[in-house]
């Protein structure tokens, strides 16, 4: 009988396999269903890890703060500013089922901006703090 994997094993391993060769966690093979509130829950539990001090990845993988930074660095770019004074559709593609869905819970005015957004070892002025 071999012994268990570590449990930090186990759970880097799961959250590496959706990093994709952009380091932003859209998979190659979920490019065309991946979703905005998808991506930004990975992203979140990558800053999540760093701050926790979760070991780092292997020296060869993205490090979780460089992977946080890359979704942050992508998503404002896909603000739209049609409906609910701004935000980020559900999905990315709008050939996407729900395409027409605002995800609220990270960017309606209406809601204060989280403050994971305004985290500091990241840099992330683009990421405006009211949409």
């Amino acid at each position: 009988m071999s012994p268990a994997t570590p449990p930090t094993t186990t759970i880097t391993d799961s959250t590496l396999f959706q990093v994709s060769s952009s380091d932003n966690f859209i998979p190659e093979d979920q490019t065309a269903s991946r979703d905005n509130d998808n991506q930004c829950n990975r992203a979140l539990t990558a800053i999540l890890a760093a701050e926790d001090g979760f070991p780092e990845p292997p020296s060869d993988q993205p490090q979780w703060l460089e992977l946080a930074r890359n979704v942050f660095e992508v998503q404002p770019q896909r603000i739209s500013n049609e409906a609910c004074g701004g935000g980020l559709r559900w999905q990315i593609f709008p050939f996407n089922a729900g395409y027409d869905y605002k995800d609220s819970k990270y960017h309606c005015p209406e809601q204060p901006p989280s403050p994971l957004v305004k985290h500091s070892a990241l840099s992330l002025t683009a990421v405006p703090s009211r949409i």
